[in-house]
């Protein structure tokens, strides 16, 4: 939330509010001006100036901001490595197995594999393409809901990504597919949302979702590591 240019800015009083209140960042977000004030020995004047120096509007605007800094922090703190590695791990049961080998069937069958996701989604749908082509399978990123897809029939297949299976942009794309016939394989944070109903086959990777101001925070690793392990059966096949 302090950049290294703006402390480098502060004169001696904006060091001293500055620092008592990273040193009670806990109980920050809850003080009042005269509190802040009272706590450093300072005005409520030289707490203004300090809040328009950071380029806020006013006290209540630097409270709020520095409230969802914290929470983000707090969240990193708790990323926890040991469910990403147990959801990565569980993709070697019989379960997936199945799921597995009965994509490779719908994908090797394809002339095109389509791979549709919006922002992060996105990311990995690019990621998609690029691995499939690289095994040697026709393979198309979209991440724009507004382009013209002309794929048809079943000799398409589509892979969905989205995190939570809601994805207006998502969804509305994927409806599109189906009326064109296109077969879809749909891969999410779980499978009781939206995307399995449209899906042919899901694939849900069961891991908790992360969000921090409506902004999906929730790892992509297990979707990665699913389409890895799918384009390595493919080539195989």
């Amino acid at each position: 939330m302090f950049t290294k240019e703006q402390i480098k800015q502060f004169n001696a009083m904006d060091m001293k509010i500055y620092e008592y209140i990273i040193t009670h960042e806990l109980e920050f977000p809850y003080m009042s001006i005269r509190e802040l004030a009272d706590g450093v020995s300072t005005s409520t004047a030289s707490i203004l100036r300090f809040c328009r120096k950071l380029g806020y509007d006013g006290f209540k605007e630097l409270k709020y901001v520095f409230k969802n800094d914290l929470r983000e922090k707090s969240l990193l703190k708790k990323y926890d490595f040991a469910e990403i590695i147990h959801c990565i791990e569980k993709l070697d049961s019989p379960f997936y197995r199945e799921k597995f080998t009965e994509a490779t069937m719908m994908i090797g069958n394809a002339d095109i594999l389509l791979f549709i996701g919006i922002g992060d989604s996105g990311i990995m749908a690019e990621y998609g393409a690029r691995c499939f082509t690289n095994y040697g399978k026709l393979s198309v990123a979209v991440k724009d809901p507004y382009s013209n897809m002309a794929f048809s029939g079943e000799k398409c297949v589509v892979m969905a990504l989205s995190v939570s299976g809601e994805t207006v942009e998502t969804i509305e794309m994927l409806k599109g597919c189906r009326k064109s016939g296109c077969r879809i394989i749909g891969i999410s944070a779980t499978e009781n949302n939206t995307l399995s109903r449209l899906s042919d086959l899901m694939i849900p990777y069961y891991i908790n979702r992360k969000r921090v101001n409506e902004r999906e925070l929730t790892s992509q690793l297990p979707a990665m590591s699913i389409i890895e392990k799918l384009a390595g059966m493919t080539m195989e096949m």
